[in-house]
């Protein structure tokens, strides 16, 4: 899996991804501030880390006091934790390689039509 991915990202021009979870936090925010991710904890990630802790109650619904009296609960912050970082990360990694993957294709399928 790592194997196809170093490949995907060597073909779409990208250099490689550090092992993100062998880096401190602070290296994960330094990183996530570098492209844009924001450290603050939105009430999507809010709700999709309590479903990870209590996968047998529904939170979507959750507002105001009712999510801030959860997130208390299980001691969730304002910023989000290292894995969270991690997964934002690979997911602006993942966004960006499609992008390029996209543009090599359109680029690709216009020299065609020059050659045709």
């Amino acid at each position: 899996m790592l194997q196809a991915k170093a490949i995907a990202q060597e073909q779409a021009g990208l250099p490689p991804l550090p092992d993100l979870d062998n880096l401190t936090a602070a290296q994960l925010k330094e990183m996530a501030k570098e492209q844009g991710i924001s450290l603050n904890m939105t009430k999507e990630d809010s709700i999709a880390l309590l479903d990870k802790l209590e996968p047998s109650k529904d939170h979507a619904g959750l507002m105001g006091q009712e999510l801030a009296a959860a997130k208390a609960k299980h001691g969730i912050g304002v910023l989000k934790n290292k894995q969270q970082l991690v997964e934002a990360l690979q997911k602006k990694a993942g966004q960006q390689m499609a992008q390029q993957v996209q543009q090599q294709a359109q680029q690709a399928a216009a020299k065609k039509a020059q050659v045709s």
